[in-house]
C-alpha cells in the first residue's frame, strides 16, 4: 500500500519516490530531516527563482547575484529554525542520511 502527498512524492514503506529518485528511508525521524533539508533547498530555489524574475536578471553576474541571495534566504531560515528549536537543521550525524556524500 502506498501513500501520496503532494511535499513528498509517493511512499511505499519505507523507501520514498519524489520525481524520479528514489531516496531509503529507515526511521521516521530519518524521514522528517529529510524533508526538513529538501524544504529548504527548494525555499532557496523557489526565493532565487522569485528574485530572478522580479530583477530581470540578464548575464552571469546578476544571476550569481540572484542565486546567492536566494541561498541567503535559506540559510537565514535555516539558523532561525535552529535558534527556536535548539537543535540544529543538519548535524554530523544526520548529514548522510540526508543524501549529502562528503
Amino acid at each position: 500500500m502506498h501513500e501520496w502527498s503532494k511535499s513528498t512524492g509517493v511512499r511505499f514503506g519505507n523507501r520514498l519516490f519524489v520525481s524520479k529518485y528514489e531516496v531509503a528511508l529507515p526511521t521516521k525521524r530519518a524521514l522528517e530531516e529529510f524533508l526538513q533539508a529538501q524544504r529548504l533547498e527548494l525555499l532557496g530555489e523557489t526565493a532565487t527563482t522569485k528574485l530572478h524574475r522580479d530583477r530581470d536578471s540578464k548575464g552571469m553576474a546578476p544571476l550569481k547575484k540572484d542565486a546567492k541571495d536566494g541561498g541567503a534566504v535559506a540559510g537565514r531560515t535555516r539558523k532561525d529554525i535552529e535558534k527556536q528549536s535548539g537543535q540544529p537543521v543538519i548535524s554530523k550525524e544526520n548529514f548522510k542520511q540526508l543524501g549529502h556524500s562528503n
